[in-house]
């Protein structure tokens, strides 16, 4: 279609938020590869977005779904904002460089200041899930945190998928 509709400037936006070499950057990586083998896209005037976690509008768009969520709870102020986000293998983070991580709790933390501005000012926390095999993920894992949450008289989440 590119070359159909003898397009000139692209933009690339993957629909990851925060990038992982995993999502964004295996898709990345194989965009490069057809473009360095194209005669036409070869030389295409294109921009990458990497991630746009931060962006104002996705922060506000998350903040207000997540105010609204909270509207159907009998005690709004007392529910735990439970963000689960899709997990990555620690190596990636540790040992790959992937921004992953630093990523998902900065756009946790951008998404509570921006709550903390209309004056909701919940109890949060930020867990993985997703993890397969036998090397370590990124933690806390999920499943593990709803348990102990609930070990410490937690009664109300409201569960976020991020991601």
């Amino acid at each position: 279609m590119i070359k159909r509709d003898r397009i000139t400037k692209l933009v690339v936006l993957p629909l990851y938020p925060q990038f992982s070499i995993s999502t964004s950057g295996s898709s990345l990586r194989l965009l490069e590869s057809i473009f360095r083998e194209d005669e036409y896209l070869v030389n295409m005037q294109h921009t990458v977005i990497p991630s746009w976690y931060q962006r104002e509008g996705y922060i506000k768009a998350m903040a207000d779904l997540i105010e609204k969520e909270l509207r159907n709870f009998d005690l709004p102020e007392e529910v735990m904002i439970f963000f689960s986000a899709h997990g990555v293998p620690l190596a990636y983070v540790e040992e790959a460089g992937d921004p992953y991580k630093a990523e998902m709790e900065e756009c946790v933390d951008l998404i509570m200041e921006e709550l903390e501005k209309r004056r909701i000012s919940n109890a949060y926390t930020l867990a993985y899930q997703s993890r397969v095999g036998p090397v370590e993920w990124l933690k806390p894992y999920t499943d593990e945190t709803i348990i102990e949450l609930g070990r410490k008289g937690v009664k109300s989440l409201l569960a976020v998928p991020i991601r």
